[in-house]
């Protein structure tokens, strides 16, 4: 939400400002600017919210460890030669390796499938939009 204030300021305050057209009050920005800081409410649901961090940042890192799991089962000391070597090396302590790759796959089905869902609710909500043209 923070963004969304500064680049309205950005917009209807400095573009007029360097552009020596006034402050731009004309627009009414300063009356939402000030709407929004006296009564702040989120823009966007936190279904929302939370599926954009997932596609635009944690995506990045959950498949990278994703990929390090995998390359820490298939890998050493030799490579793996079948499927049940993967699930013995993927064993930790009294946790089969079975229930191991079961969670790991679950989990990332499980984030991928929220931030695919949410993806759909904002083109849904926004149409065909970019994600710079309006708040929320």
């Amino acid at each position: 939400m923070c963004w969304e204030w500064a680049r309205w300021i950005e917009k209807h305050f400095y573009v007029p400002l360097l552009l020596r057209e006034g402050q731009g009050l004309a627009t009414g920005w300063n009356e939402i600017l000030a709407g929004d800081h006296a009564a702040p409410s989120p823009h966007i649901s936190m279904r929302c919210a939370i599926g954009r961090r997932l596609r635009r940042t944690c995506a990045w890192i959950l498949a990278i460890q994703a990929l390090a799991y995998h390359g820490k089962i298939a890998v050493p000391p030799t490579p793996m030669v079948d499927f049940a070597e993967a699930l013995r090396r993927a064993d930790v302590g009294p946790i089969p390796g079975a229930v191991m790759l079961l969670g790991g796959v679950a989990f990332n089905a499980v984030w991928i499938i929220f931030a695919l869902v949410a993806l759909h609710a904002d083109r849904v909500r926004h149409g065909q939009r970019t994600m710079h043209e309006a708040m929320g």
